[in-house]
């Protein structure tokens, strides 16, 4: 967060505000999300392992991001793969 604050000239605490002013999130929260919409794409898209997929998205621990992904997307990251990947298939 200071880094990026810094970067536009305000403290993290302005930015914190401004950003959840007009976004009605936190910075936090957001990117959380963008981490795990793009694990979620990464899950349909490769056959990476889903320990490498929490990695590669920022994630430090899988325990974590299992809960968090689940949280989320209402299932885990498995059954996200096999849901879509199930899905792609019968669209075809």
């Amino acid at each position: 967060m200071p880094d990026l604050a810094a970067r536009v000239g305000l403290s993290p605490s302005r930015l914190e505000h401004l950003f959840r002013e007009h976004t009605r999130i936190t910075i936090r929260d957001y990117l959380r999300d963008r981490r795990l919409r793009h694990a979620a794409a990464m899950l349909v898209e490769t056959d990476e392992r889903i320990s490498q997929i929490c990695y590669s998205a920022g994630f430090g621990d899988p325990s974590n991001f299992n809960h968090a992904f689940k949280k989320t997307f209402g299932v885990s990251p498995k059954q996200y793969r096999d849901q879509e990947r199930a899905a792609e298939s019968t669209n075809e």
